[in-house]
């Protein structure tokens, strides 16, 4: 997973250094309406790779959760009918969960088992259970993107800095008034509006990095 996180970031890092917009004109924000304060012209769209990359790697993030519950269970002496389907469960509701705890997550033993039900997000997202939101995070894009790619974003525009100044040739400041220049800076994004809506790409990756790894070393720990 690792991998391909590192090989998103260095395709995205090069898409964001390519100058892939430039600021729409006067004439441009005036076509837009009385209220357009700022726009942009997309010269080029993030590459598709960058989606490649992020579902191989929620793939495999997905894939080692499932790994650390198979080696739980085969601790527990599993058949091999019930190794079979060990599977690291994701739930957003508590009925789907219920009906399939026993058999996905029967043979892992009591104190993973309360451990992976602590995690679920059906039980809410709050500041008090992070790890909740990252799993949210790898199981809807990770289903997503077993049927198609996941949208990224063309741009999104961070939190903008403020500049006072010369107003340029081509625009007019009435008497009294003080021209401002707002910088937003620009970012690639994962955009599914009918989950999410926009997320920065890098905040997902630490969120679903840094989460997946508490919780494996959190299952490894039930091993001994």
């Amino acid at each position: 997973a690792q991998r391909h996180l590192r090989e998103m970031h260095r395709i995205a890092a090069v898409y964001n250094a390519s100058s892939p917009y430039v600021p729409a004109d006067q004439a441009d924000l005036q076509a837009l309406g009385p209220g357009a304060l700022a726009g942009l012209h997309i010269l080029r769209t993030p590459p598709a790779s960058i989606s490649v990359s992020l579902g191989d790697a929620l793939q495999d993030l997905k894939s080692a959760l499932d790994h650390a519950v198979y080696e739980l269970a085969r601790l527990h002496d599993a058949t091999p009918d019930q190794l079979e389907d060990s599977e690291f469960l994701i739930a957003e509701g508590s009925g789907w969960y219920r009906r399939n705890r026993q058999k996905r997550l029967g043979r892992v033993g009591p104190d993973a088992l309360a451990f992976i039900d602590g995690l679920q997000p059906y039980l809410g997202l709050d500041a008090e259970h992070p790890l909740r939101a990252c799993l949210r995070t790898i199981h809807q894009l990770a289903r997503i993107d077993r049927h198609r790619h996941i949208h990224v974003a063309q741009l999104a525009m961070g939190a903008p800095t403020m500049f006072l100044g010369p107003a340029p040739e081509d625009v007019t400041v009435p008497d009294g008034k003080v021209y401002v220049n707002l910088a937003f800076p620009m970012r690639v994004g994962v955009y599914e509006a009918e989950l999410m809506g926009f997320l920065p790409l890098s905040p997902i990756l630490e969120e679903v990095e840094r989460g997946s790894g508490e919780i494996l070393v959190r299952l490894s720990d039930f091993r001994s």
